[in-house]
Parts: C-alpha cells; sequence; structure tokens
C-alpha cells in the first residue's frame, strides 16, 4: 500500500504527534508499505530507512498550506493519505487537537476578563483563530474521507459542535511506547534525577508535564501542592514542559511553596523524570486524549486527572489513579493526599502499567492500519454506482 502522511512538522524531537508519526512510518515500512511523508519542515536527523520525505512549500497562511498538500498529494496518488490536521484533501482524517471550537472556549474561559477581552480582540489572534476555524470547516465538510477520533470526547464534539455523521468516524485512542515508557527506568535513573532536582528517598514527587499550563492545570496543582504540603512536609511538585515558567514561579512564590516546585522546562527524555515521580498531575480542562498520561500509566504512575481528558475513559477511578474537578482545589487535594500512601501507590502502579501495555504503539498502530483499509473499502463503495 502506497501511504501518504501529512504533518506540519516532521521531528520526533518536537512533540507527542511528530513522535507519534515518526514512529508510525517506521511501523508501515516494517511492515511492507511504501510510505511518504509532507511537511512543512522536517529535523535535522535523517528519515528512517524507507521513508521518503516531501517538502510542503512555505506558505504565509493555513489555507494556503493545505492547497499546497492538496496539490502536491495529486501528483503523487497514493493510495491512502493520512492527515493528522494540515490540509483537506484525505482519505483519513485525525485531528489529534480535538476539536478548535472546544479547545478555544477552554482556553478563553480560563483567561482573566480584561486578557479574555485583549485576546479576544486582538486582530493577531482572532485572524489566527478565523484561519484555523476555516480549515476545520474544509476539513468536515469535504465529503473525502473518514474521521479518527482519539476519543469518545472527542466523537461527541465533532458529532455535537461540527456536525460530523457518526458513520463517517471511528475512535482510535491513543497508543504509548511502552518499551521506552517502562517502572524498569525506575532501578536506572530514578536516584540520579531524584539527586539532581534535590529530593530525598523518602520525598513524594508529583510530576506535571504540559506546555500550556494554564490549559493543563498549573494553578490547581499549585493550589493544591499548598494544602497537601501543609499536612505532609513530603510532598514536592515538578514541571517540565516548554513555555515561560515566570508567572508560575510568582504564583507559587504567593502561594508560600516555592521551595517544593521544581520548573524544569523543556527535557529531552522525559522518561527519566516519570522514573523519578510518584504520581502524574495532569488536571487539564482540556486535552482529546492525553499522551502524558499514557505514559505516566506506561512508566508505572497513578493519574491524578479530569473528565475533560480524552483518556480518562480508559481509566477506572479509584484503580489507576483518581478523577477529580480542576475548579474544584479540595477535591484536587483530596486525591493528591491519599497519593502520598506508598502502599496505594505501588497499587495502582501495576493495573496502570497492564493499561498501557492494552495501548502500546503497536496496536494503536494496527488499529490505524484497518481504519486505512475501511476508508479504501468506503472509497470504492461510493464510487460504484448505484
Amino acid at each position: 500500500m502506497k501511504i501518504a502522511l501529512v504533518l506540519d512538522r516532521f521531528d520526533p524531537d518536537l512533540g507527542g504527534l511528530e513522535s507519534w508519526t515518526t514512529s508510525l512510518a517506521g511501523w508501515l515500512v516494517g511492515h511492507g508499505h511504501e510510505v511518504h511523508v509532507l511537511a512543512a519542515s522536517r529535523g535535522a536527523g535523517p528519515s528512517a530507512p524507507g521513508i521518503t520525505f516531501q517538502r510542503i512549500p512555505r506558505a504565509r497562511s493555513r489555507l494556503a498550506r493545505a492547497r499546497d498538500a492538496e496539490r502536491l498529494l495529486r501528483d503523487l496518488r497514493p493510495d491512502v493519505i493520512h492527515d493528522t490536521g494540515t490540509g483537506w484533501h484525505f482519505d483519513v482524517l485525525q485531528p489529534q487537537f480535538g476539536s478548535r471550537i472546544a479547545d478555544w472556549k477552554q482556553n478563553l474561559a480560563l483567561e482573566p476578563w480584561p486578557r479574555r477581552c485583549v485576546r479576544w480582540l486582538s486582530p493577531r489572534l482572532r485572524l489566527a483563530y478565523i484561519e484555523r476555524r476555516r480549515l476545520e470547516a474544509r476539513q468536515i465538510a469535504s465529503r473525502r474521507g473518514v474521521i479518527v477520533a482519539v476519543s469518545r470526547m472527542v466523537e461527541d464534539e465533532l458529532r455535537r459542535l461540527h456536525g460530523v455523521s457518526p458513520e463517517r468516524m471511528r475512535v482510535v485512542y491513543n497508543g504509548v511506547d511502552t518499551e521506552r515508557f517502562t517502572p524498569a527506568r525506575r532501578q536506572t535513573d530514578r536516584p540520579a534525577v531524584r539527586r539532581e532536582i534535590g529530593l530525598g528517598d523518602d520525598d513524594v514527587l508529583f510530576l506535571v508535564v504540559a506546555h500550556n499550563l494554564r490549559l493543563k492545570g498549573g494553578s490547581a496543582a499549585l493550589a493544591a501542592l499548598r494544602r497537601v504540603a501543609r499536612a505532609d512536609r513530603r510532598a514536592h511538585l515538578a514541571v517540565i514542559g516548554r513555555g515561560d515558567a515566570r508567572r508560575w514561579r510568582a504564583l507559587a512564590e504567593r502561594l508560600g511553596v516555592e521551595g517544593r516546585v521544581r520548573f524544569l522546562g523543556f527535557v529531552d527524555e522525559p522518561a527519566r523524570y516519570y522514573a523519578a515521580a510518584d504520581a502524574l498531575a495532569h488536571l487539564t480542562f482540556y486535552d482529546p486524549c492525553s499522551l502524558v498520561v499514557l505514559e505516566a500509566w506506561a512508566s508505572g504512575l497513578p493519574v491524578v486527572t479530569t473528565r475533560h481528558n480524552g483518556a480518562s475513559e480508559l481509566m477506572q477511578a479509584g484503580v489507576h489513579g483518581f478523577l477529580v474537578d480542576p475548579a474544584a482545589p479540595l477535591d484536587v487535594a483530596g486525591a493528591m493526599q491519599r497519593l502520598l500512601d506508598p502502599g496505594l501507590r505501588s497499587a495502582m502502579g501495576e493495573p496502570a502499567r497492564k493499561l498501557a501495555l492494552a495501548r502500546s504503539r503497536q496496536i494503536n498502530f494496527a488499529e490505524i492500519l484497518s481504519v486505512y483499509e475501511w476508508a479504501i473499502e468506503k472509497r470504492g463503495r461510493e464510487a460504484r454506482p448505484g
């Protein structure tokens, strides 16, 4: 099968989507398929063997990029076009960001009123949103292809907010690299990382992994830490991810927990920090299907997350972690307080690992391949007269 994968950036070091697409491309080549990757930019490293890279010309707008991608794809004529949100010419569309409407509303609702007005009235930000919405509308209005929703939550949003027919969608939850993220790394990485960040063996470390701390519950995590630390001095928090941490450092100081929080910035190998942590706090207000939650489970960690996270559909509260309301500090603090118990963390770690193994990348990639086959069959059926 000749397969085209379309995305904005082809670089496994950038983030979850880019790393996932790189692994998917390699897996498809390993299973005998011809793989072409189309992207506007790529990483500095060489492409994996068997993968043909084609650059989408740099364009001034997302809509222009989508038009350029369509032109290249018509010349390429693959059997299947798998787009992750870049263009509108596809057989399979997998919007990893979920719904632009839902994401925008949640981001806007978290802003203070003055900043909310500035954000809404800003010509640059408003034009960027309008452009993304136009692209999304063109993608969804297209009669070509099927849509992969990464959770039931996203499937419901696409149906309710965008009018997508359920018959056109299939739910495929994200997959995780269970060989890279594993409890075994606690033996090799945990002591060194904890020494690096100044933690003792008895300290309890809650990890936050997020580039957009406002959307992913940074305020809720810091407020909860203040309550938990008052009762137990072992509680600490580490935050990894891109972004300016100055406002969050200032908030930690106002809350009196600055000595208990490590803002580590972007790290090359996050698996080391999962190994050093005792639990993940992903207090998101919107996440289609959080990869960091799957990575924590794969590392044998319990997770505190929310129902605004599509990955929460996979878990059983009280077995793999806890579900909380990110707008309720007492709720969040209560869950974190319970996870100070090493016996409970250990009891949750084993089923968390089993849950991740059931969502390994190999299983996820096989499901994606079955979607390709469904899309081809659907396309052929619709092309037949009568």
